[in-house]
Formats: structure tokens, sequence, C-alpha cells
């Protein structure tokens, strides 16, 4: 939440000439609601399960660049789904630079603007994170961001995006 994840991934997938799917996006395309809608009104629970069916819809495409929500890796299996199918990157952003940019932002479903909420969150989730076949900060431009992720992509000898 706050990383990045959707703003970096379709910079990427333009980059890399991959289509671009946000996660979140797609569910509440599938739902007719917003992610904070089915939060209120359906619960969490009921929100990850529609997050595991659409992820495992969308991972079917090849050639893509997928944003996943900030909770999709609380689940093991995801973890598994997406690094059996890809490389599975973390954008770490500095726990008080995400308080900041969330402060600018729209209300968060498991957030609702409480930063003491965000620490158990970041720590609930940071096992899933620490997963991740590349870690880059996104702590620089969005051009240093994409450009350490093309190269620390191309670094694994299983992908190369230039010419």
């Amino acid at each position: 939440m706050g990383s990045g994840k959707s703003t970096i991934g379709a910079l990427l997938s333009r980059e890399i000439k991959y289509n671009f799917s946000d996660l979140d996006t797609i569910i509440e395309v599938h739902e007719n609601m917003k992610i904070t809608g089915i939060f209120e009104v359906k619960g969490e629970s009921y929100f990850r399960k529609s997050e595991r069916e659409m992820l495992l819809m969308v991972r079917e495409n090849d050639s893509q660049v997928i944003a996943l929500g900030g909770g999709t890796l609380l689940d093991d299996d995801n973890i598994h789904l997406v690094k059996k199918k890809g490389l599975l990157i973390w954008l770490d952003v500095q726990l008080d630079q995400i308080k900041l940019r969330l402060k600018e932002k729209e209300s968060r479903p498991l957030f609702e603007s409480d930063l003491t909420k965000l620490d158990k969150l970041y720590m609930a989730r940071i096992k899933g994170y620490e997963s991740a076949d590349i870690v880059v900060s996104n702590h620089g431009s969005k051009q240093e961001t994409l450009t350490e992720i093309i190269n620390r992509i191309e670094e694994k000898d299983e992908f190369s995006f230039r010419n």
C-alpha cells in the first residue's frame, strides 16, 4: 500500500512492451464495486477469496506485469502462484515514506487514516514481501526505479528487454 506498485508497474509494462494488470482494479471491475465498498459490504475474507480468483485468472496470460494488492502476499499460495509463473518484485519503501504518501491519498480499507494501523499491516505483510525474487528501493525518481527494476530482472539471465 502506497509503494507505487500501480504507477511503476504501468511504466514498466510500457517500457518492456508487456501488458499491465492491476489486480485491485480487476477486482473492482469484476465486483462492480470499489475495494473500500467490498470490504465494508462483503468483508475482508470475501475480498481475499475474490483476490485469489482474479490472480488465478490474470496469471494465465504471458508477457505481463501484474500490480498485486498490498495484502495479496499474506497467502503463501498466492506467493507460490506468482513465483511459479514469473518474478516477484518488491518495491521497498520506508514505512515513514509510505505514511506520508498515504496521508495524501484516499481512504484505504485496512488503513482508515490511522497511521498506527499501518505499522501493524506492514509487520503482518513483511514475510510475504521478503519472499520477493527482486527487491528494489522505491525512494528515487520513477525513472530511476524503473531502470533499477529492468537491470535487476536482466541480471537474472531469464529475461532481456534490450534489442
